[in-house]
């Protein structure tokens, strides 16, 4: 039955049965009727946010409630509004709290970029963020400005995933062509201005702090090669492929070819095995690939790719751990090699007397190319340690 307030006197009115069951009715009356206020207001759109709006007809679910924006009279834009026989104003969105700086910046961005191709909505993206503001509380009197990150990627990989970064961060990434590519054009823009020549090296981008919008825009080709052997070919280059490959090897070690694995070269010291381009020695605009995993890491020397007519060009060294570019400089700081992996390393030099060296596609080194002596363009397997290691591929072109 429906309670009727009554006035109580002191010492007359005694609390009988029914009196207290009336009490007991009203508790549990008032406890459904929070439960289902605090059910009405944790049903919003996307689990937690209110809906925002702009008109007040837009308010048309009394189950939900709404994030006002607009300007009509009778309503206050920063407010939410909840359905109790009428639209009620439950007061300024966010007060205790509300939602964060981020969060804010994030959303500004995006309406930006959506709402403002209609005539007129800037106005109520504005209106929206100043509320946002507001609902921070103490938050929002410390703002961070976010910006978006955004690859436009050709047969290239970003080493860094991220989508956005705030204002003054720094950001760093690695470019890698796929595999059979090289990557030959890459340019970076931050808040539209072209920063690609002072935050771009050798596959590196390093920005030590971002004032706007970054788009990295990178392509990658994929090469054509003269010749080409590998170990599905099913025996030595020289042998399968008689007409583009010469072999030279000495008796201290031995090179066999393991279907399915490639190029088996063991030896202990001394050169053993090498990989001459029958019809191109002496062409000094040329460029070498191969597939290599080392079983036992030579501590000198190893595995060399020379390039050059002869005369100039360059020589890179794989053993010991790391590569050496042999123009008179020592290990590449920052590069390593381990034993029981497959590599792709890839040399290159070109008719301007420039060269330059991958290691999976990424580009490690690159420089004049400087007097070798006479060694001209040729793959070789030399230790004066203990050498152990399987070639997959070689490919050469001009």
């Amino acid at each position: 039955m429906a309670y009727i307030k009554q006035t109580w006197i002191d010492n007359e009115s005694p609390l009988t049965a029914e009196r207290m069951n009336h009490i007991e009715d009203g508790i549990s009356n008032n406890d459904v009727s929070i439960t289902s206020l605090d059910t009405r207001i944790n049903s919003l759109a996307g689990g937690g946010q209110p809906i925002v709006v702009t008109q007040a007809s837009d308010m048309t679910d009394q189950t939900k409630i709404y994030l006002y924006v607009g300007e009509e009279t009778g309503y206050e834009t920063g407010h939410w509004y909840y359905y109790d026989t009428t639209w009620t104003d439950g007061g300024q969105y966010g007060a205790d709290g509300g939602v964060n700086t981020n969060a804010r910046n994030i959303l500004r961005y995006i309406l930006q970029r959506v709402a403002y191709t209609e005539t007129g909505m800037d106005v109520y993206v504005n209106a929206l963020y100043e509320a946002l503001a507001q609902a921070g509380g103490s938050g929002g009197s410390s703002e961070t400005t976010s910006y978006m990150i955004m690859n436009a990627l050709t047969h290239v990989t970003n080493s860094n995933d991220a989508t956005g970064c705030d204002e003054g961060d720094s950001y760093s990434a690695t470019l890698s062509a796929d595999t059979d590519y090289t990557i030959d054009s890459v340019t970076v823009t931050m808040g539209g201005t072209d920063i690609t020549s002072t935050v771009y090296s050798n596959g590196t981008i390093t920005i030590a702090s971002v004032t706007g919008d970054i788009v990295i825009t990178a392509s990658a080709v994929a090469e054509t090669w003269d010749i080409e052997w590998s170990y599905e070919d099913g025996g030595l280059p020289n042998v399968v492929d008689t007409a583009n490959w010469t072999l030279s090897q000495n008796t201290s070690g031995s090179a066999t070819f393991v279907e399915n694995e490639g190029i088996r070269v063991y030896r202990t010291n001394g050169p053993t095995y090498t990989i001459y381009p029958k019809n191109y020695q002496t062409s000094s605009s040329s460029a070498y690939e191969t597939v290599f995993n080392f079983t036992t890491m030579p501590t000198v020397n190893g595995l060399i790719l020379r390039l050059g007519n002869g005369t100039i060009g360059m020589q890179a060294t794989i053993g010991n751990g790391g590569i050496s570019i042999d123009n008179g400089s020592s290990l590449i700081s920052g590069v390593s090699i381990s034993t029981g992996v497959d590599y792709t390393v890839r040399a290159i030099c070109n008719t301007t007397g420039t060269c330059e060296l991958y290691l999976d596609g990424t580009l490690l080194w690159s420089g004049s190319a400087s007097d070798i002596g006479n060694k001209k363009n040729h793959f070789m397997v030399t230790s004066t340690t203990s050498t152990d290691m399987y070639i997959r591929s070689i490919k050469f072109k001009v």
